[in-house]
């Protein structure tokens, strides 16, 4: 059964960051090769705000249903009781459209610790949520099915 339409994952790196490192934890979210599966992680380099600093977004987007349902096997597996909790824990996590963002700490994701966040300092998915009709109640039990959150004590 299709659970999501679309999957991104998005970073954004500092010049002054570990650009590489960043770049392979990234990459290391998706526990299927890439390349053979014709996946594209996307870079944009842009400035800050002051335009002093570079900023680097990167980007991985899944539209096949077959790498949706891995990545988000893997993601559900890495994520303990009290993470999948904190998922709907919080309203603004769904938007109208029926997408459900979650945001995984970037210093400890680097350091191979998933850990859900509302800092702005993370990694960041998105997932338009594949319910009908597309409600918010519908949305809301598709994504407690995804991450079986009805069974976390």
């Amino acid at each position: 059964m299709k659970q999501c339409h679309n999957i991104s994952v998005r970073v954004f790196a500092r010049q002054r960051e570990d650009t590489d490192r960043i770049k392979e934890t990234l990459v290391g979210l998706f526990l299927f090769d890439l390349e053979k599966e014709k996946v594209k992680p996307h870079e944009i380099r842009t400035k800050s705000a002051d335009e002093k600093t570079d900023i680097f977004i990167y980007e991985i987007s899944l539209n096949k249903d077959r790498l949706i349902n891995k990545f988000l096997g893997s993601l559900n597996s890495r994520l303990n009781a009290d993470q999948k909790a904190l998922l709907l824990r919080q309203e603004n996590r769904l938007d109208q459209e029926g997408n459900f963002f979650i945001r995984l700490d970037k210093p400890r994701l680097l350091e191979g610790i998933f850990r859900i966040t509302d800092s702005g300092n993370c990694f960041h998915i998105r997932m338009c949520i594949a319910a009908y009709p597309k409600t918010r109640d519908a949305c809301l039990a598709k994504i407690r099915e995804i991450f079986k959150i009805d069974q976390v004590k």
